[in-house]
């Protein structure tokens, strides 16, 4: 018929805003960011310590020519983004290393900041199988490491 589901998440959250909105004549903005996991080949050439490497850059960080290729992708796509930096989760396991990367957004409209992590959550889902880059965005680390790790999620 035209009309939004209203069960959806996208339908709860425009109608939540609204309520806000009616209530207290204020709108809601928020940012969100996306963290996550870059998985490769261990390199012992310039090695990131376990656990450090917060706004590390090359050769610390392996993959800012990625992040930064990443972001420009998400900003063309409609993405408005505050910056992005390695993270401090960065470890190394089984021969593999585990880099940690965030992209953080402005902040803007409730509805907007939805929509934009979404697309580019679907983006950096993809990007792997677009590009050839190797297996980033893992959805779990070996179990020894699965509460560290995470996916390109909205946070």
């Amino acid at each position: 018929d035209g009309q939004p589901f209203a069960n959806s998440p996208e339908y709860i959250l425009r109608k939540s805003h609204e309520v806000l909105k009616a209530k207290t004549g204020l709108s809601f903005e928020v940012m969100g960011e996306l963290e996550y996991y870059i998985i490769s080949e261990q390199d012992t050439l310039f090695e990131a310590v376990d656990q450090r490497g917060y706004h590390e850059s090359s050769p610390f960080c392996k993959w800012e020519k990625l992040r930064t290729e990443a972001m420009q992708a998400i900003a063309r796509c409609g993405g408005f983004i505050k910056y992005g930096h390695s993270e401090v989760g960065n470890f190394t396991e089984s021969g593999l290393s585990y880099e940690q990367n965030e992209i953080e957004f402005t902040p803007v409209k409730l509805e907007d900041a939805a929509d934009q992590l979404m697309i580019a959550n679907g983006f950096c889902v993809h990007w792997p199988t677009n590009t050839g880059s190797p297996s980033p965005l893992h959805p779990r680390s070996p179990p020894a490491r699965q509460a560290a790790a995470c996916t390109c999620t909205p946070a």
